[in-house]
């Protein structure tokens, strides 16, 4: 993502007449990402922290049972970028 951040920051920077009107063109552009991805970051990671027995078998048989095209989906959104 720090990669995809400089290349909009850039390019918001070389379009603007003034800092502040780019960095707030910039900020709104990546906010919706960034907060989708925080968002299922946390989520998965709460899952990951399952410590009891019974937790961590039912969210594994959970994973097991999640089909592929489903898993696929999720993360080709996050792999998607549009930096236009």
């Amino acid at each position: 993502m720090a990669i995809e951040d400089a290349f909009v920051l850039a390019k918001e920077l070389a379009e603007a007449d003034k800092v502040g009107g780019a960095l707030a063109r910039y900020e709104e552009r990546r906010r919706p990402r960034v907060e989708m991805i925080q968002q299922r970051s946390w989520r998965v990671g709460r899952l990951a922290q399952w410590e009891s027995r019974v937790g961590c078998l039912i969210r594994n048989a959970l994973m097991r049972m999640t089909p592929e095209r489903a898993a696929r989906r999720g993360l080709e959104a996050i792999a998607k970028v549009d930096l236009d």
